[in-house]
């Protein structure tokens, strides 16, 4: 019936939410941005966009063996098996990880080879490994089909001149536009990681603002009015913490990053921001102390963007209410998160995040513009199709001059159920499956070519 293609992931992020218990607020919440998403992502402005997924992963000391962290309790191996689950349910375009053994260039080749590029993937490329002699580095992962990486940056002092407890990486990468006919007409968005020092002493905090302020220096002698996002731990426990109003409220505002979801406040041990904790995913099972305990009760890890991601100033722009802790259903206050029932991810995702680490990975979602070289845009009224379907569901696509436009029919999780290239009529384009089989309820109907996406609910009876 269907030639079946290996495609992009649905073009809405948010559909493996879609399945929480509809009593839960949070579920509310996210089912709300997912439909946002949908209408914001293919109609942006009037503008073709592609939806770009970012993720930030602490990986708790990742082929990073220790005497109170050995591999015996925390088996790499055995790691990418969990960070892989996870991936291959997000499926991020730029992955930035904290915590990878910075002992040997290739540890992060790992995850490369044994998590992003498995079962049929190939297109995940890694940025270059830096380190000035820590233990722990950063690396951003990206899918290749999407962006280049056009340089790469490592800030590694203070502006004393002292060298931070591990370096902060900064990579430029552009948007590679199917249209694209000349590189700088695309759209580039520099990608910061950091992880910054660790614990709640005063030294501790005037460390991180002394890297918070090199960081800044940098954005602002090099990247004011640039398209950033920051990604990593920050360790921060509070936004009053001077590391962070450094972010925010930087001396030159065409440098100042923002919190996507705008959460002042003391963030630790405060049951009101439940929802935006991302440590530790364990109550009191530690591995012997290699994992922190005491369940969710801190907002560690943060992506920060830059005003002209928020205000979609140079064709990148967040896309409002898609940021999120993943395994966080906010109902989890002081608790680990398998207590109890947490339908935020499917059990399998839950298990691996539990076992990957003791941070709990945080998404967002952009959408970055596109060129359009005049061609005409897919509009809803473009997709028709019998609604409610019963046995045959034929998908229309009356604009004629649309680009080989791919079908697929999606269930609610976000999985695959048909897909196909459409096939030509003589006023536009065509496709049929025979839906007998399928339970009752709710689909989604998805229209992919050069001239933009469209999704449709369907339903069947």
């Amino acid at each position: 019936m269907f030639n079946l293609l290996v495609t992009h992931r649905p073009s809405i992020l948010f559909l493996h939410r879609l399945h929480l218990p509809t009593q839960n607020n949070l579920a509310l919440k996210h089912i709300y941005a997912s439909l946002l998403f949908i209408a914001f992502s293919f109609t942006a402005l009037g503008q073709l966009t592609e939806p770009i997924t970012v993720m930030t992963y602490n990986l708790t000391y990742y082929r990073e063996a220790t005497s109170f962290c050995p591999f015996s309790v925390n088996n790499p191996v055995l790691k990418e098996g969990y960070q892989k689950t996870i991936t291959k349910h997000v499926m991020p375009d730029i992955l930035v990880c904290n915590e990878i053994g910075g002992g040997s260039a290739t540890n992060a080749d790992f995850i490369l080879t044994n998590v992003l590029n498995t079962d049929g993937v190939n297109y995940y490329a890694k940025a270059s490994h830096s380190n000035n002699g820590s233990n722990l580095v950063n690396m951003m992962y990206y899918d290749s089909r999407k962006f280049s990486l056009n340089g790469q940056y490592a800030i590694t002092k203070d502006l004393n001149n002292n060298n931070l407890v591990r370096v902060i990486d900064v990579y430029r990468l552009y948007y590679k536009d199917s249209l694209l006919t000349n590189q700088t007409d695309t759209v580039f968005l520099w990608v910061i990681a950091a992880h910054l020092k660790a614990g709640s002493s005063g030294a501790d905090a005037t460390e991180r603002a002394n890297a918070t302020a090199a960081v800044m220096n940098y954005v602002q002698t090099n990247l004011a009015s640039k398209n950033v996002i920051l990604c990593g731990d920050l360790n921060i426990y509070k936004s009053q913490e001077a590391a962070y109003q450094n972010f925010i409220n930087w001396q030159v505002a065409s440098a100042r990053l923002y919190d996507p979801i705008n959460a002042p406040g003391n963030w630790s041990n405060d049951a009101n921001f439940a929802y935006l904790h991302t440590q530790s995913t364990r109550a009191s099972n530690t591995n012997s102390g290699c994992f922190s305990g005491g369940g969710l009760d801190d907002r560690l890890d943060h992506i920060l963007i830059s005003n002209e991601v928020r205000d979609n100033v140079r064709g990148l722009q967040y896309i409002t209410n898609s940021y999120f802790a993943l395994g966080n259903d906010g109902n989890h206050f002081n608790q680990d998160i398998l207590s109890g029932t947490n339908f935020s991810v499917p059990a399998t995702v839950l298990t691996a995040i539990y076992n990957s680490s003791d941070h709990l990975p945080v998404v967002a979602e952009f959408a970055v513009k596109r060129q359009q070289i005049g061609l005409p845009e897919i509009s809803a009224e473009n997709l028709v199709f019998e609604n409610p379907v019963t046995d045959f569901l034929t998908v229309t696509l009356t604009l004629g001059s649309a680009k080989n436009p791919i079908f697929r029919l999606l269930d609610l999780t976000g999985k695959t159920i048909a897909a196909s290239a459409m096939q030509r009529t003589n006023d536009g384009w065509q496709m049929s499956v025979d839906v007998t089989t399928l339970p009752s309820g709710i689909y989604l109907v998805e229209v992919k070519s050069a001239n933009g996406n469209i999704v449709k609910k369907v339903m069947k009876q």
